[in-house]
């Protein structure tokens, strides 16, 4: 079945929300400033998007139109056009045009132990003698004097890593968290994993990007709504 205006505007909504913001503001020439909310695609033909948005100075809702430079024969050349209106948008907000709005957490062993190290070591600087003395000593298969040697460690080396993994979180991250138009909640997410993983955390943002970038390329080339089970699989 063919793409319809209908379902072009549940897909411009449900997954360009940031990108109908960078098309009213570069397209629309509307300002776009914490008095403008709401913003959706109202409807969508083959020579035009219509926005619409509230003002928070107006009780009623404002339309934009934003005309296309000559019709399109189907709505599946409209989203393909559409997005790349968008991507060109986006760069002149010096923006990405893609979203990261999920968090994906450690996956494979290695990002799993790094956790559980960290906050081993988090639990040996509040709770030492119980951490060292009973929990260690019956988890661990590592003999008791490796346990013993490392011990005196313990904060040095949770400290160094913290501290390690806060810088990269203020030079990766931040810029990505800006770029890439992280929601609150999941910026908070993203930087407790970051200074607790460090590098591997960072690893995993720029594959959700990736992902990202797969999905933004079914729809520019004018595929349908994808549901969410398949857009992760």
């Amino acid at each position: 079945m063919s793409l319809t205006s209908t379902s072009l505007v549940a897909v411009l909504n449900k997954e360009f929300k940031p990108n109908l913001e960078d098309l009213l503001a570069v397209y629309g020439e509307v300002k776009i400033d914490d008095k403008i909310k709401n913003i959706k695609a109202k409807e969508v033909g083959l020579d035009h998007l219509t926005i619409v948005f509230n003002h928070d100075s107006l009780e009623v809702e404002m339309l934009k139109p934003i005309p296309f430079d000559k019709p399109l024969q189907t709505y599946e050349q409209v989203q393909t056009h559409l997005l790349q209106l968008a991507r060109q948008a986006a760069e002149k907000r010096k923006l990405s045009h893609l979203q990261v709005q999920q968090v994906w957490y450690p996956q494979n062993v290695i990002e799993k132990g790094i956790v559980i190290a960290v906050c081993i070591m988090m639990a040996g600087k509040v709770m030492p003698n119980f951490t060292y003395n009973v929990v260690l000593t019956r988890v661990l298969p590592f003999p008791n004097h490796w346990l013993e040697a490392f011990r005196p460690y313990n904060d040095f080396v949770l400290m160094t890593a913290i501290t390690l993994h806060a810088i990269e979180v203020a030079i990766f991250m931040v810029s990505r968290f800006y770029k890439y138009r992280v929601p609150a909640d999941a910026q908070l997410e993203w930087l407790v994993l970051t200074t607790i993983e460090g590098y591997f955390c960072i690893r995993r943002f720029d594959q959700v990007v990736a992902h990202r970038a797969k999905v933004w390329q079914h729809y520019e080339d004018g595929g349908k709504l994808i549901d969410e089970k398949e857009k992760y699989e």
